[in-house]
């Protein structure tokens, strides 16, 4: 499957993870652009278009629930698909991402593969229209 170049955001305070997140995602042809805070990555969707958003789930000043909303909402000006990031496999945790808009959760792992799955996941649900 092609990507195309597409802009994908990483929104994550951990700087490992979004590190990790930048060269998996180089790596399979995807650009990249990163944030440490919901309030960054929101500036970053409204300047870059991206067409794939991947959120934490706990970030200084929100939550991937809070920014899917807000992504959500502002989809009339534009569509993108949305993968939220977690380091918890709790039930409530993801049925909350998903209420919220997300097309794909994934629990957080060192896995380039588990990554990849999801952004691609996200980016096919989002151009056929589920979520």
């Amino acid at each position: 499957m092609t990507n195309d170049g597409e802009l994908v955001l990483v929104i994550d305070d951990s700087e490992i993870y979004r590190y990790f997140a930048r060269a998996t995602l180089q790596s399979a042809g995807y650009r990249v652009a990163l944030a440490a805070s919901a309030t960054d990555g929101l500036q970053l969707v409204n300047e870059r278009k991206p067409h794939i958003v991947c959120i934490d789930q706990h970030l200084p000043d929100g939550n991937s629930t809070t920014v899917a909303t807000a992504l959500r909402q502002s989809m009339a000006q534009f569509s993108c698909a949305i993968v939220a990031l977690s380091g918890s496999s709790a039930e409530q945790t993801r049925r909350q991402a998903l209420d919220a808009g997300a097309h794909v959760f994934l629990e957080k792992d060192p896995s380039a593969h588990s990554l990849l799955a999801a952004v691609r996941t996200a980016s096919a649900r989002s151009r056929s229209g589920r979520a």
